[in-house]
């Protein structure tokens, strides 16, 4: 179970580049590894994001630039771990998993998915 804490910090006002999904997971990661995910770019708008994302080559790509190779196997999945999904009329979306769902950080604040919606996972754990 993710601590409340971490929930907390996230749960109002989105801002892109200070309290956002990317931002969400890399507090996460922080709290299970102790390691700043040095994100190494910095962004304030949704456009910039989106650019940042398409230099990429996609949000799949930035994460394992960032973190290393995701796992296929959802199932694995442990507290903490970063997820991606993908959301209708949004496209990719980054959240952490708290099985048997994930937490994204939305617009309107924290959202639980089923952990069946996620497309790749990047343990923090080895």
């Amino acid at each position: 179970m993710l601590p409340a804490g971490l929930l907390d910090r996230f749960q109002s006002g989105f801002k892109y580049g200070s309290v956002d999904c990317c931002q969400f997971a890399a507090a996460a990661w922080k709290h299970y590894t102790g390691e700043d995910l040095a994100l190494g770019f910095s962004y304030s708008s949704e456009a910039e994001a989106l650019k940042l994302i398409e230099a990429a080559g996609s949000m799949e790509e930035l994460l394992t630039r960032l973190i290393g190779e995701p796992r296929d196997d959802i199932r694995q999945a442990q507290d903490g771990d970063i997820v991606l999904s993908s959301a209708p009329g949004i496209g990719p979306i980054v959240g952490v998993a708290d099985p048997p769902i994930f937490w994204v950080l939305a617009k309107k604040g924290m959202a639980p998915v089923n952990l069946d919606k996620a497309i790749k996972v990047w343990p923090c754990r080895q």
